[in-house]
């Protein structure tokens, strides 16, 4: 499919970079789920949220609802962005937006994205010495610790990348981020290699997927 002078992630007239909101029981129409944002309005009524460059992999919060999404970049940053429990209709800016920068070639969409809702954590490509994700390319979105074995990182979201290994962390509230940083007892761990994904049990314990070594690796206290 060729982009539009606009591209995809913000023409509401395709699901490409898009969050889709179903209803799988629709079975005679289309699926879109009552009470979409653009049901009725100019746009595909599925659409939830737009703006989206390629998703890599989104969770709700148990304890909140709030939906975060890891979208990969494409030049020089990867970010996570949030939207707010219910809250539908969100322009997370790309291609107009690469994170919180005006992305090369797009400013003729700019006007498209001047209400856009910008990422809540972003860091850059490459960058060895960046104090969260070093050498990043590819984000790798995870989970908000919901368990019980780690206190310290209960509410915190835990996300990876796939060429930085790092494993880091941070806390959001009512629109403030807290407790940003990169977990040294985890990042970088002769077991990890590739990190693509996470995982979360019944019981809110988080797990790390390793493309490159085939393992799923269970997240414990460390002896001590």
């Amino acid at each position: 499919m060729s982009h539009g002078p606009v591209g995809n992630g913000l023409n509401r007239n395709v699901v490409l970079g898009k969050l889709l909101r179903l209803d799988v029981d629709n079975m005679g129409g289309d699926y879109a789920a009552a009470g979409n944002p653009f049901s009725g309005a100019s746009g595909d009524e599925r659409i939830w949220a737009y703006g989206l460059r390629n998703p890599w992999r989104f969770s709700f919060s148990r304890y909140t609802g709030d939906l975060y999404i890891g979208d990969v970049g494409q030049d020089t940053v990867e970010e996570i962005d949030v939207a707010p429990k219910g809250e539908g209709g969100l322009n997370f800016g790309w291609r107009a937006f690469e994170g919180t920068h005006v992305h090369d070639g797009a400013e003729a969409t700019q006007a498209l994205a001047t209400n856009h809702t910008p990422p809540v954590v972003e860091f850059p490509h490459g960058d060895d010495s960046d104090p969260l994700m070093r050498g990043a390319c590819s984000v790798s979105g995870g989970y908000v610790y919901a368990g019980s074995a780690l206190v310290d990182l209960q509410g915190a979201y835990l996300f990876s990348d796939y060429c930085s290994d790092d494993i880091a962390m941070f806390r959001y509230c009512d629109g403030t981020i807290r407790d940003k940083q990169r977990l040294s007892d985890l990042s970088r761990d002769a077991n990890l290699d590739g990190v693509v994904s996470f995982g979360q049990d019944n019981d809110g314990e988080m797990y790390i997927v390793s493309y490159k070594n085939g393992t799923i690796l269970k997240i414990v206290p460390g002896e001590g």
